[in-house]
Formats: structure tokens, C-alpha cells, sequence
């Protein structure tokens, strides 16, 4: 198989994904008036900053990308559209979130369907980096298996 990204753009992508993370989760938890998902909201927010800080200290290791960028900062807006349409769609996160009154179950599911695609990309782009750059994969796939697991306990919860 051809290798097509490297770690580096994987981990940067990985970024952006905790960025959107974090919005949604804050957004949510500022609506939410039940205590045991807005405790959770408010702690997978914290986490998404947690996790984008782990993920840049995992970038500065990996090191830059080889990319080809016609302008200065064009593969970073790139990601954060790719990101943005992806994991975390900005579109139906603003759909969610724009209700006068945020649904709970929504917003939960909305979480665990988000990192569920994480997991599934993560999973699926792992053969086609570098057998050298596998192990940010592994890293990135741990933190996103925390969240799902944590969202679902407090579907479940809810009935």
C-alpha cells in the first residue's frame, strides 16, 4: 500500500479535531441544566484541551509534515476544513447547538457518534502511514476510546 500521510499531519489533524471537541462540548455544557451531563460536558471539555496539548507536545516529536503549501499556513486551513466536515461537523454541531433548549440525548449522541468517527478513522488510517508512525495513531485512538466509552455510560444512564 502507498504510504499517503505521516504522523505528523495525522497528529495536526488530531488537533483540530480537539479543537471542534472542545467548542461542542463547552457550547453543550453551558445549555445543559441536568448535573450528571453537564458535569460530564464540562469534564470532556477540559479533556479536549488536555488531549489537544498532549497531541501538539506528540506533533513537536514527530515533526513537520513534507507538504507542499502554495501559501504560508494553507495546510493548516485545510485541515481544520478537512476536520470540520469530518469528526465533529461544525454544520450539524451548529444544528445541535442551535436550539433555544439544548437536547440532552442529542447532544449526547451527537458526542458519541463524534468519536466514534474518530475511532473509525484513526483505526482505518493507521495501515497507511508509517510503520514508524503507528504508535501516534495507537496514542491518538486511546484518548478517543476514553470519550466514547465515558459518553455512552451517560446515554445508557438516561435511558
Amino acid at each position: 500500500m502507498t504510504v499517503v500521510f505521516e504522523g505528523a499531519e495525522l497528529v495536526k489533524f488530531a488537533i483540530q479535531m480537539e479543537t471542534n471537541g472542545y467548542d461542542f462540548y463547552r457550547e453543550s455544557s453551558a445549555k445543559l441544566t441536568a448535573a450528571p451531563s453537564k458535569a460530564l460536558f464540562d469534564s470532556l471539555a477540559r479533556q479536549e484541551l488536555e488531549h489537544k496539548a498532549t497531541f501538539e507536545r506528540l506533533f513537536e516529536s514527530t515533526g513537520q509534515p513534507s507538504i507542499f503549501e502554495s501559501y504560508p499556513g494553507e495546510y493548516d486551513l485545510y485541515l481544520k476544513a478537512y476536520a470540520d466536515s469530518y469528526v465533529f461537523t461544525v454544520k450539524r454541531m451548529k444544528d445541535v447547538l442551535a436550539k433555544p433548549r439544548l437536547d440532552e440525548k442529542e447532544a449526547i449522541q451527537f458526542g458519541i457518534d463524534s468519536e466514534k468517527e474518530s475511532i473509525l478513522y484513526y483505526t482505518g488510517i493507521k495501515e497507511a502511514v508509517r510503520q514508524a508512525d503507528r504508535s501516534v495513531i495507537d496514542r491518538i485512538l486511546v484518548e478517543e476510546r476514553k470519550h466514547f466509552v465515558q459518553l455512552v455510560r451517560l446515554l445508557q444512564d438516561l435511558g
